[in-house]
């Protein structure tokens, strides 16, 4: 009798453990997954920032050209606003570069998250757990983390020209 309850205790017990690796697993999933949200939206403001920078110092490089045509200013002056206008592009290819990079590790810490989580375990288990890190997801009593965060992939069109 007692060999038979140190088996069912040492099997409790190794579940227990097997649970806890597994909260372990789907918190820093979801940690990585609220980085790489984070990491987006930055990524993105600096993007948008960087369009608008490269769209003024092409005006800036046209109008520069005018007004070098038209006699105004010397040629120096246009060249250092071609230049600014090329240190633009390349600011805005960098942020191209850096968006996509975010965007495969926000697919990757999803799709960690994906392989790694049952809607119901997560459900029953991790309720407690899973409001600290998504707060937002839990404004109503049904909220359903697997469901929401799904539908916090960001869509992001592509750029209006080729960079």
């Amino acid at each position: 009798m007692g060999k038979n309850r140190a088996i069912v205790k040492a099997k409790k017990a190794a579940y227990e453990q097997e649970c806890y690796n597994y909260e372990k697993s789907v918190l820093t999933a979801f940690k990585d997954a609220r980085n790489a949200i984070v990491d987006f939206n930055k990524i993105k403001e600096i993007y948008e920032s960087r369009l608008q920078l490269e769209r003024s110092s092409k005006t800036n490089m046209e109008l520069a050209q005018l007004q070098y045509i038209n006699g105004v200013i010397g040629y120096l002056d246009v060249l250092d606003a071609q230049r600014s206008y090329f240190d633009a592009q390349i600011g805005l290819s960098n942020a191209v570069r850096d968006k996509q990079i975010t965007m495969v590790r926000l697919y990757k810490a999803f799709g960690r998250r994906m392989a790694i989580s049952h809607p119901s375990f997560i459900l029953c288990c991790f309720t407690n757990s899973l409001p600290h890190l998504f707060p937002a997801l839990w404004e109503s009593p049904s909220a359903s983390p697997v469901f929401h965060l799904s539908i916090l992939l960001p869509r992001w069109s592509a750029p209006e020209h080729a960079v």
